[in-house]
């Protein structure tokens, strides 16, 4: 099984320069049955200023067919529980994953 990359949307809003910290989120956007959809954004530490953000989905599936295989009940659970919020009408989502850089 593979977990390849099928889609990549992403946008440039606001610089970093030298120096400059950034506080990236990960979040897990969207659910298929063969497909998860990551949303990542990046942040200035200093003033919140959001300088980035991407939607990158990717498809599992199965290396010798390269077909689409549905994700199993234990992942499906996994990637719902971490499904943002913000996908569910509402806006209180903390992200899956948070770093500085």
């Amino acid at each position: 099984m593979g977990f390849p990359t099928v889609a990549i949307e992403s946008s440039f809003s606001a610089p970093l320069v030298y120096g400059d910290v950034a506080v990236v989120e990960l979040s897990v956007e969207r659910m298929g049955i063969s497909s998860v959809t990551f949303g990542y954004r990046i942040h200035r530490k200093r003033d919140g200023v959001l300088c980035f953000r991407a939607s990158i989905t990717t498809v599992l599936v199965s290396i010798d067919t390269m077909k689409p295989i549905a994700l199993s009940a234990e992942s499906s659970a996994l990637f719902e529980r971490l499904l943002s919020t913000r996908n569910r009408g509402r806006d209180d989502s903390r992200p899956l994953l948070c770093f500085c850089l």
